[in-house]
């Protein structure tokens, strides 16, 4: 998003109607995010026809002429938002996968008729965690299933001695073409990624255990707990050990 300056509008809910249907309009103030609980909906926005159905997010800008009608054989059930101000570079039509945006949204609706005193600060928080995963998810469609496949392999594999050529056999091509296009679709190669992911596993195992950092290094993949501390210094800005002060530790 452009800048975290959102204004809250409310949220709503649609229950399941084989004849319900909007014609034609726009929101010329606000912009609007549907979320499909089930059913299947049927829209046309910007000259495009899509169909949203269960775990899908449908997203109208303000000033976008589109058309909302339910499949009658398929009547949809929608939760949605409003707000003003600036948006992402978001799709009219998202899959929301790991079912975040859903859970969130649903807290949104039952806390529209709360008392308590801080619950408008609630709303903006949770609006704007909604457009971020919105934006996530996007970036992830972005990524293809290249990223997302061989991500998976190495949180699966994080203590082998994973070198590029596992990682490109892995992915069914050749070395060269594979750290070209995952570079091209996460923006980085897939070493740093590798290290990325191996530092960031080791950082929850400090938050989680007592483990010393020796041990650590092993179980993530690394040689030793040096080059450890050096690919934290670089990832994280600080010192493994920071984490085993902070208060929310288990």
């Amino acid at each position: 998003m452009a800048s975290n300056r959102v204004h809250y509008l409310g949220p709503g809910h649609l229950d399941p109607d084989p004849t319900w249907a909007m014609k034609r309009h726009r929101h010329p103030l606000f912009h609007e995010l549907i979320v499909v609980f089930r059913g299947t909906i049927h829209v046309r926005i910007a000259d495009r026809e899509i169909s949203g159905r269960g775990g899908d997010l449908l997203y109208y800008p303000k000033g976008v002429w589109h058309t909302e009608q339910s499949d009658a054989e398929d009547p949809v059930e929608t939760y949605y938002i409003a707000w003003k101000g600036p948006t992402g570079e978001w799709d009219y039509l998202t899959h929301d996968a790991d079912g975040r945006i859903h859970l969130l949204i649903q807290w949104l609706f039952q806390e529209r008729v709360s008392s308590f005193g801080a619950t408008a600060a609630l709303n903006a928080s949770c609006l704007k965690t909604i457009l971020a995963e919105l934006t996530r998810l996007t970036e992830l469609k972005g990524q293809g299933n290249l990223v997302r496949q061989i991500r998976t392999y190495i949180q699966d594999h994080i203590a082998d001695p994973l070198t590029l050529d596992d990682l490109a056999e892995q992915a069914g091509t050749s070395k060269y073409h594979f750290i070209r296009k995952y570079r091209e679709l996460s923006g980085r190669t897939p070493m740093e990624d590798l290290r990325m992911i191996r530092i960031e596993a080791a950082r929850n195992v400090v938050m989680t255990t007592d483990l010393p950092l020796k041990a650590i290094a092993t179980r993530v993949g690394l040689c030793n707990e040096y080059y450890l501390c050096r690919l934290a210094a670089k990832y994280l800005k600080t010192t493994l050990g920071s984490f085993r002060k902070l208060p929310y530790r288990s």
